[in-house]
């Protein structure tokens, strides 16, 4: 075998978590999915081998105002699939841009209690063919959260529903869908962010709680690779 077809994706990230104000009830935003491939040409010589090495989903954040972890990289020889980034907590900004999977909407601090959109990462990735999606906004204590981004047929991964005890609780931004399916889905006010099930999918973000301990945001889903030869 002297060439082979390679497809794959990185690892997405972790979702942040929620907000331990009583006073805020904020949410957390979604993961960032991993940079993919479909069918990549790769030349090998014949009777050697290449290293393999799928990456692994970041853990949703579990601190207030931290970040959930990055999806680590798939590697396949030369070939880098880079891991998503994880999702911020609603007091922090991440507006990354293509140097990994694709960076996550960021929350931007609110003027006159109203949020504000965070900067977007860039949906296109480098060193691969397939771009990866953004996680959804950071939203504010009144709100659904925000749909995550897209990725080839797929639609972001759904926010969670906003609920209201005494105070609104925000709902979690979805994260970031992969080549492979649907990001993870945000959490409902005063519940965590769910998990990514899909190859190199973002977590969902967290509802906003507004106590501790805090509402923890969704693990990015395992990376994936599949190799194709014809003898």
């Amino acid at each position: 075998v002297s060439s082979l077809f390679v497809s794959g994706v990185g690892a997405g990230g972790g979702a942040g978590g929620g907000d331990d104000d009583v006073f805020i009830q904020e949410s957390g935003s979604g993961g960032a999915s991993g940079e993919s491939c479909l069918r990549r040409p790769m030349f090998v010589t014949p009777s050697s081998s290449i290293t393999i090495t799928v990456g692994t989903g970041g853990a949703g954040a579990t601190v207030v105002d931290t970040y959930g972890a990055n999806g680590t990289d798939t590697v396949i020889g030369s070939l880098v699939l880079q891991g998503g980034f994880g999702g911020s907590g609603q007091r922090l900004t991440n507006a990354d841009s293509v140097s990994k999977g694709g960076g996550v909407k960021g929350y931007v601090p609110p003027v006159n209690n109203n949020n504000t959109v965070g900067g977007v990462g860039g949906r296109e990735s480098r060193g691969a063919w397939g771009g990866s999606g953004p996680g959804g906004q950071t939203t504010g204590s009144v709100v659904t959260g925000d749909l995550g981004g897209a990725c080839a047929t797929w639609a972001g991964g759904d926010g969670g529903t906003r609920v209201l005890d005494t105070f609104f609780y925000g709902g979690g931004a979805g994260g970031a869908s992969s080549y492979y399916g649907v990001g993870g889905t945000g959490g409902n006010g005063k519940a965590n962010g769910g998990d990514a099930a899909s190859y190199g999918a973002g977590g969902g973000g967290a509802g906003g709680k507004g106590g501790t301990p805090i509402t923890i945001g969704g693990a990015g889903a395992n990376g994936f690779v599949l190799i194709e030869w014809m003898a």
